[in-house]
């Protein structure tokens, strides 16, 4: 008996737990909007976490954001000579191209709550009215962050004023609003053809206007040095306010003729899917089905005959020169080693001498990390793992794989790092420190730490 009381509290107790709490009734569309925003954004938070997990942050967002904060703090000081040579239209085309072209007013209307909507029209006005003021908010944001990004070149190069900035995002965020706007009252009352050139209509002339007018409102044709100061700044400065109180007024119209020509709620709904999914589409692009096969090349670019790339009858030799051809062949490994090398090199070039010094030592063991992680993915393939390697020669083979790859990257970044700091001769000084750095002090310590995890695998095993 007491046995069976002990078992029925158990299961009270773990129905209890389990119990999901009752969500709270909706009695008003503020409501709605609430718990619609609030859905949002877990499902995007959901959608970016399959793709950043702690190793990205390591690895990718923290050293880039440390390595990115240090060289914007340097610019603050010491604009480079690069800088004073760029002008003020290519920066206002490329903040056009990123605004107005894309971008839709959200409604957070859903296809369960067609129904109520319906027979609700307060509710459905409200949600749209509420939508439109969340974009226009997150539109706001959106349009700081290319003038945030490029104020080193606006004050300590162009000479921009504080007002003449703040003008400059006024007229920016208008005309933003007015492009989001006009977008979504297209979509939303046109279909096929007619929509698809109304939008490249409307991009193009947004575009153009704004590419246009910045430059003359802040001194400096499209075609002239950003470095040289015009003679007429107050009067440019009242012209851009003037500009900017017009975009607004534009700016506050458009809104209302969004609220007002808001088309067919189907219309909003199939918006509002395009827009919540916009994110996902783009995160899994790469692995959704296409409904027709794509033509694969089955004879590998590179290596296509089974020729040696390293010399040698021993062991190591051999799993060195499989690896490299097993490497090499695949394009997307190809193609990604050389971005590597690529985006590297242009660090190194921009940074000042002591973080080129820095990033000469850390990016080498960054490419290092993947290479050998690679080696240790392909020794554990079906067809590699059935030989019976020599542990030695495994360690040695992997050594000599990984040198073949990563001294030339090595060498190049401890040229580039010497060049900087003291001329010709701190290259070639560099060239060695770099190739010492990779091969007597890098790969044995990786190999060390390699060892030790598979000694403990071994006796996990």
């Amino acid at each position: 008996m007491a046995e069976m009381t002990s078992g029925s509290q158990e299961e009270a107790t773990v129905a209890k737990m389990e119990q999901v709490p009752a969500t709270r009734p909706i009695r008003t569309p503020a409501a709605l909007f609430r718990r619609r925003v609030g859905q949002h954004l877990r499902w995007q938070w959901l959608v970016w976490r399959t793709v950043i997990d702690w190793t990205v942050w390591v690895y990718v967002f923290i050293p880039a954001a440390l390595y990115g904060g240090s060289i914007y703090r340097h610019w603050w000081k010491a604009p480079p000579e690069w800088m004073v040579n760029l002008r003020l239209g290519t920066f206002a085309a490329i903040f056009a191209v990123i605004l107005f072209s894309m971008g839709r007013l959200r409604t957070f209307i859903e296809e369960p709550d067609a129904i109520m909507l319906l027979q609700r029209p307060k509710w459905l006005s409200g949600l749209r009215l509420r939508g439109a003021l969340y974009s226009m908010f997150w539109r706001l944001l959106f349009a700081a962050a290319p003038i945030a990004v490029t104020l080193v070149w606006s004050v300590q190069v162009k000479g921009l004023s504080a007002g003449q900035i703040s003008l400059w995002y006024v007229l920016t965020a208008a005309i933003a609003i007015v492009a989001i706007s006009l977008r979504s009252i297209i979509e939303a009352n046109l279909q096929g053809l007619r929509r698809t050139i109304l939008l490249w209509t409307l991009a193009s002339l947004l575009t153009v206007g704004y590419t246009w007018l910045i430059p003359g409102l802040l001194g400096g044709g499209v075609n002239e040095p950003a470095s040289r100061h015009t003679q007429v700044q107050a009067a440019g400065l009242t012209g851009l306010a003037v500009a900017a109180g017009i975009a607004l007024a534009a700016a506050a119209v458009g809104f209302l003729l969004r609220l007002r020509f808001h088309g067919t709620l189907q219309a909003d709904i199939e918006s509002e899917r395009a827009s919540r999914l916009t994110l996902s589409s783009l995160v899994l692009r790469q692995i959704a089905p296409v409904k027709r096969p794509r033509p694969m090349r089955t004879r590998p670019v590179l290596f296509s005959r089974s020729g040696r790339l390293i010399r040698g009858n021993g062991q190591q030799a051999i799993i060195a020169d499989s690896f490299m051809k097993s490497l090499l062949r695949k394009i997307e490994y190809v193609r990604l080693l050389l971005l590597f090398y690529v985006i590297s090199t242009v660090a190194l070039l921009i940074a000042p001498g002591w973080i080129a010094a820095i990033g000469a030592l850390v990016l080498p063991l960054i490419g290092t990390v993947w290479a050998r992680d690679r080696f240790e993915g392909w020794m554990e393939e079906p067809f590699i793992k059935g030989f019976a390697w020599d542990a030695g020669s495994v360690k040695e083979g992997m050594e000599k794989s990984l040198i073949y790859l990563l001294v030339p990257l090595a060498a190049l970044l401890g040229g580039l790092a010497g060049w900087k700091a003291t001329g010709i001769i701190g290259a070639v000084f560099g060239i060695g420190i770099g190739y010492l750095w990779l091969a007597i002090i890098l790969l044995p310590l990786l190999l060390f730490a390699s060892e030790i995890r598979r000694q403990k695998k071994q006796r996990a095993d």
